[in-house]
């Protein structure tokens, strides 16, 4: 294979792969502070999201270990600790998980690609 084809290839195999590492956005919709709270990718990697007043949100570059759902840790409104798991992300690509955590503690999980 010629230099200029063995660079054209890399390339090609370099852009699909993304390179880039996930993204997980929560979301309090609830009407209420939630507090203490954790993401735990499924091999055990923890990032701390702390305290989200309502309405607020914020987004976490996380780094999976392969293929991994992922575990929300949090406390709700009333005092409850709460805890869900779901979602899909891959090691990198443009995977985008946002987690909303709305009323009574039910939490939507939706995953798209950027």
């Amino acid at each position: 294979m010629s230099a200029g084809r063995g660079l054209l290839v890399l390339s090609v195999l370099l852009a699909s792969c993304g390179g880039s590492y996930p993204r997980v956005t929560v979301v309090n919709a609830c009407g209420g502070t939630l507090s203490g709270g954790v993401l735990t990718l499924e091999e055990g990697t923890a990032y701390a999201i702390g305290r989200l007043e309502a309405g607020e949100k914020t987004t976490v570059v996380v780094e999976p270990r392969g293929e991994s759902d992922v575990t929300l840790d949090y406390t709700d409104p009333t005092g409850i600790e709460r805890t869900v798991s779901g979602g899909y992300l891959e090691e990198t690509g443009s995977y985008h998980l946002t987690l909303t955590v709305g009323e009574q503690g039910v939490v939507d999980f939706d995953v798209n690609l950027d």
